[in-house]
């Protein structure tokens, strides 16, 4: 099985981390003081944000840590299976031969960690956003993918099965 490129979980620590860092922020609580509409920080319950907001950096920093080393993707002869998930784990398998749509999509921030997200779908959902096997690679490795799943799908509309050629004793390789 292959992982996903740690770019990817690089870009996805960074986002939720600034995510997590602007709501801290955001969240100072202020309380009132003896002279009317004038607030001043309430530096006990804004440290209490501060330390939930460090404990949730930490906790989504493993998690994508973990999620690097448990999720990835495996091509096939047959198709394309992706795995997801630590806790509640999401196995899908694709056949070449169900695949409707495929897109990459890239957004700016994507662009300058090198990840793009290949979306493959079998039109069995409304958006290409619930596609059923969606990778994040470098827009190098989608495009060997691309090539890959177009020159099978040649392969079977034009009936040509693989060739066996016989490099050793035990070994077959398929071209």
């Amino acid at each position: 099985m292959r992982k996903f490129c740690k770019s990817y979980y690089i870009y996805r620590i960074i986002k939720y981390v600034i995510g997590i860092i602007l709501a801290t922020l955001i969240s100072i609580p202020t309380k009132e003081t003896e002279v009317p509409e004038v607030y001043e920080i309430d530096y006990e319950a804004w440290m209490l944000i501060a330390i939930l907001g460090l404990a949730l950096m930490v906790i989504t920093i493993i998690y994508n840590v973990v999620a690097y080393h448990k999720n990835g993707y495996e091509i096939t002869d047959d198709g394309i299976s992706v795995t997801r998930g630590i806790f509640f784990k999401k196995k899908s398998i694709l056949t070449y031969d169900k695949m409707h749509a495929i897109n990459k999509k890239q957004g700016i921030i994507q662009k300058i960690f090198n990840v793009e997200g290949l979306y493959i779908d079998s039109g069995a959902t409304t958006r290409s956003q619930l596609a059923e096997i969606i990778i994040f690679d470098t827009p190098e490795t989608l495009d060997k993918i691309v090539q890959h799943i177009n020159e099978i799908n040649y392969k079977k509309e034009h009936h040509i099965e693989p060739t066996i050629v016989k490099e050793k004793e035990d070994v077959l390789i398929y071209r």
